[in-house]
């Protein structure tokens, strides 16, 4: 992997010298922190699987099926982000940058819970137009799509909207080494975002488009009413 370029990135290379994390592990605070951290996204992904589980399997509203699935994709694939970001700022590169900017802008500091609650509103948030499309028009390959959607909100916003709005140089002014991190983290998050979805869509024989005339989704298994769908 290739050491990120020192004049361009001069906290993360201040960083390198100080922990094994990119300073994020340190002192014993620091380590309660990533404990604690640890064992949000343990507690989240238990939760999420448990919801998962015992969520009701008969029909649904388009509206509840979509905010549900949203929860379980934008989760898990913000939970898939936390790994890999973590392996780039070990290595000193410049991950979740406006993520941190944003905290301090709102609340005059940074606390890592103010990150760890950011990053999942976050994911869910960007999970429900990708949810929304497909499920009113299933599509194929949507774990493809997904990856493709996540390299898209990087693009979008990672490296022109939020640069932007905080002076920032981007990305592309930068060179390859503020490109590639934070891109790779964002596709990781769509791929699991198509994979969930995908896993989720099969459930039912029908597409989201096929409504019964009370407005309910067609559970696996049964067909639409005539007329609907056809």
């Amino acid at each position: 992997m290739p050491t990120p370029d020192c004049s361009r990135f001069p906290r993360l290379c201040a960083r390198r010298g100080t922990s094994d994390l990119g300073g994020l592990a340190g002192g014993p605070a620091e380590r309660m922190v990533l404990i604690v951290l640890a064992m949000m996204v343990a507690a989240g992904l238990i939760a999420t699987t448990l919801w998962w589980l015992l969520r009701r399997r008969r029909s649904s509203s388009y509206p509840a099926v979509v905010a549900g699935r949203s929860i379980a994709a934008g989760t898990l694939g913000g939970m898939a982000m936390v790994p890999v970001g973590m392996v780039l700022l070990s290595a000193g590169y410049e991950v979740n940058k406006y993520g941190e900017l944003v905290i301090r802008q709102l609340l005059g500091q940074f606390l890592y819970s103010a990150m760890a609650i950011e990053h999942f509103a976050i994911s869910v948030g960007m999970a429900v137009p990708f949810v929304a499309v497909l499920a009113r028009r299933p599509m194929r390959h949507p774990v493809l799509l997904g990856a493709g959607y996540g390299a898209f909100a990087w693009l979008a916003v990672n490296s022109l909207a939020l640069p932007l709005a905080f002076g920032q140089p981007t990305p592309w002014q930068l060179g390859i080494d503020a490109i590639w991190p934070s891109l790779l983290v964002h596709v990781v998050y769509g791929l699991v975002l198509g994979a969930v979805v995908a896993r989720d869509t099969r459930k039912y024989a029908a597409p989201l488009a096929h409504w019964e005339g009370d407005g309910r989704l067609t559970a696996a298994g049964s067909r639409p009413p005539f007329g609907h769908g056809a």
